[in-house]
């Protein structure tokens, strides 16, 4: 009587199944860390949008923005997003939440800064 040997053994099956767990153990870590950098990347172009639009709406009316100018208010992204400079869609971050800071003007230009924001510019 013949026997008939087609297929895998277990063992040949054992070492597929280590070597493909191994591969994942490698991946998932650089997939995750690759992952983490594309947020933190996206949310510095947030922040880099929000800070010209900003500047675009200061600049089309400067004359109700002097006291920013003159460096003595900031604005809040909340308050950006009220005056419609923005969507809320671009201050928000990946969860959702409206993106802390505001912009200022410092050193003859805008800047977004990640701190607490100075008294609340004012429209006129």
């Amino acid at each position: 009587m013949k026997l008939n040997n087609k297929g895998f053994s277990l063992v040949e099956l054992l070492a597929v199944l280590a070597l493909l767990i191994t591969i994942i153990s490698i991946a998932i870590p650089s997939l995750s860390s690759t992952l983490a950098r594309s947020e933190n990347k996206e949310l510095e172009e947030k922040k880099k949008l929000i800070t010209s639009a900003v500047e675009i709406s200061v600049n089309k009316n400067d004359s109700y923005y002097s006291d920013l100018k003159n460096n003595l208010c900031s604005f809040s992204v909340e308050k950006i997003i009220s005056l419609g400079f923005i969507t809320e869609e671009i201050g928000t971050d990946n969860d959702g939440n409206i993106i802390k800071g505001c912009v200022e003007y410092k050193d003859n230009k805008y800047q977004f800064v990640d701190s607490e924001c100075k008294k609340e510019c004012i429209s006129k």
